[in-house]
């Protein structure tokens, strides 16, 4: 049978207690000894209540339950569970007193049921010992109260106990950041005295004046995508890295007046934006770790030094016009104290950039000499607006822009023009496409052919079918020729490819190349504020704008035979590349003016009125 003991109409989690037991009399011993603190039960009418009308219990956290005030006579209410087709029954009601004040020999056996068996051994019996004495002086006390007494007892001194270990801790705490705030110092002073600096210098000549004032560039350069290197295969086609730190000096010592374009100047380089795969897990932890190194680049005149301090530069050398505000903006409702730590780590995060140029200064003539007594870049006041420049590159306000989308707008557009017969380029890494690994392959792409490789960024395809569903919902499909071998199982030999096989490409993979001129080609080429996507962008523009070149110089020949054909002169070319473009673009299928020249000159000729 089940019994129910509590109030069943409380919305409490314990305000009931189930209790299965062979009759109402068993069940009721069961509860009396089992419940510690039967308070919890007692049905809600028996509450004393507070002057404002709520229930007079308040919550003690060092005993971990509600002490209640309970009204006289105070009852337990015991039911009789009947199964879920039918509400408990009330059976019988016990009072708070009677279940509190227990003696437990009334209701257990006189006999120690846990008291441990006899040994015979000394050496047992003395093991056994302290483990029989503390279970007897438990399994002594025999009244109910003085176990609840003990309880109590007990958890008082826990309660003692976890406010020594708090302020333990709390102790621990300050001593902790006292450590913390002393290893900062030493690291300030270590890094002020170039204890760990390794410098290089790239370029010799002349220095610039000592009155040349000294320049500070904002924002944090990355090596890999200034350089900008890729390659075809494998991880060269995943850029620089802090192996091929000497190539980046190769180059910067001829493109840095590009980045420090005044005579004194400071900039900061970062080996790489994000993670380069090495092909282990243990690899790309170590690697890309040193491939977060931050360099400082130091111009004086014809001098070009590279510095290494074991300092991290954030995304700035120092803040933007507001970011301080903006921190005490973003905690003001936390705060003097937060706001004041804040804005602590915030300047901490630049100042240790700030010390190592201050130690250069200091311990070095790689700036001159003049700035040591006039220069102190710790302090505001310290640094004179005639002797030190800041040049907020990395703050948007500041930008001047030249009318032109980013290239992600660009592309967005370029891509929504792309229909069946357009001439697209593939816009995507060949190693993204796995078609021979035996997971996440790309064989759909080309089913049921299997070609040894995917087709090249470094060719032009034409959109034969635009597809609906299907494979992996791919929008398009184009034909290649992969150029490779084709073996036969009969005869075991091989013969070149000679047909092209089908290649399911999505939208975003693809670009239409018809739609990025010359001038597109060049200025995304250069654009320095989409750099953090060089991979993505700088190989297929490049090889644009050297097809569009190629292109352009084969038409000005194409222009100036339409141009004799016509007896036209130099000042009607315009109307002539405007017809030659109409030919290459007019049909569905775009062509260039190469494919039938013939016909494209009868046509052209037709269009500019000669017949």
């Amino acid at each position: 049978m089940k019994f129910i003991f509590g109030d069943i109409k409380s919305n409490e989690s314990k305000s009931t207690v189930n209790i299965e037991a062979h009759n109402l009399q068993h069940a009721i011993k069961i509860f009396k000894v089992s419940e510690l603190f039967p308070e919890q039960y007692v049905n809600r009418t028996f509450i004393a209540r507070k002057e404002n009308g709520y229930f007079d219990q308040n919550y003690n956290s060092d005993l971990r339950r509600n002490e209640t005030r309970f009204k006289p006579g105070a009852k337990i209410y015991v039911y009789e569970d009947r199964g879920n087709e039918k509400r408990p029954k009330k059976v019988h009601e016990l009072t708070l007193e009677e279940c509190i004040n227990v003696d437990f020999r009334s209701i257990l056996p006189q006999q120690n049921l846990l008291e441990a068996p006899f040994s015979t051994r000394e050496s047992e019996s003395k093991e056994l010992l302290p483990v029989i004495e503390s279970s007897q002086a438990v399994t002594q006390i025999h009244s109910k109260q003085d176990l609840r007494n003990k309880h109590d007892e007990i958890l008082l001194k826990r309660a003692e106990l976890d406010a020594m270990i708090r302020n333990l801790n709390q102790s621990m705490n300050v001593l902790q950041k006292e450590i913390e705030q002393k290893a900062k110092i030493v690291y300030v002073i270590e890094t002020f005295l170039g204890i760990h600096e390794q410098v290089v210098q790239i370029n010799k000549g002349l220095p610039v004046s000592e009155e040349e004032p000294l320049t500070l560039f904002q924002q944090r350069l990355y090596m890999d995508e200034e350089v900008g290197l890729w390659g075809e295969y494998e991880d060269k086609a995943q850029g620089l890295d802090f192996t091929q730190i000497e190539e980046f000096d190769k180059w910067i010592a001829k493109e840095y007046k590009r980045y420090l374009y005044a005579p004194k100047s400071v900039c900061v380089f970062r080996v790489r934006r994000r993670d380069k795969e090495y092909g282990n897990v243990w690899a790309n932890i170590y690697c890309n770790a040193e491939n977060t190194r931050t360099y400082f680049l130091f111009r004086n005149g014809e001098n070009l030094y590279r510095i290494w301090s074991d300092v991290s530069v954030g995304p700035r050398l120092f803040p933007t016009m507001h970011e301080y505000a903006g921190v005490l903006k973003e905690y003001e409702n936390w705060g003097e104290d937060r706001q004041r730590e804040k804005l602590k780590d915030k300047h901490e995060s630049y100042l240790y950039g700030l010390i190592a140029i201050q130690g250069i200064i200091e311990r070095t003539d790689l700036l001159g000499t003049s700035l040591r007594s006039t220069v102190n870049l710790f302090r505001p006041d310290g640094i004179p607006k005639d002797r030190v420049r800041f040049i907020r590159d990395d703050e948007p306000e500041f930008w001047l822009g030249d009318g032109k989308p980013r290239w992600k707008e660009f592309a967005e557009k370029n891509r929504s023009t792309i229909m069946v017969g357009t001439r697209v380029v593939l816009a995507v890494r060949p190693w993204y496409f796995h078609l021979n690994a035996q997971k996440d392959s790309d064989d759909w792409r080309c089913s049921p052919f299997r070609p040894s490789h995917p087709p090249s960024r470094s060719e032009i395809y034409i959109i034969e079918e635009e597809t609906k569903g299907g494979y992996h919902s791919a929008n398009f499909k184009f034909l290649y020729n992969p150029g490779d071998e084709i073996w036969r199982r009969d005869s075991f030999t091989s013969s070149p490819r000679k047909k092209r096989v089908p290649w399911l490409t999505y939208r975003g993979e693809i670009l239409n190349f018809d739609a990025i001129t010359l001038e597109d080609a060049e200025h995304y080429e250069q654009s320095r504020l989409d750099r953090a996507d060089y991979l993505d962008i700088l190989p297929t523009i490049h090889w644009i704008k050297k097809i569009r070149k190629e292109e352009r110089a084969l038409e000005l020949e194409f222009t100036k035979f339409i141009a004799g054909q016509l007896s036209w002169d130099e000042s009607r070319y315009g109307e002539i590349r405007e017809a030659i473009d109409w030919w290459k673009l007019k049909n569905k299928w775009k062509r260039a003016v190469t494919i039938n020249e013939a016909l494209a000159v009868r046509m052209i000729l037709k269009k500019l009125g000669k017949e």
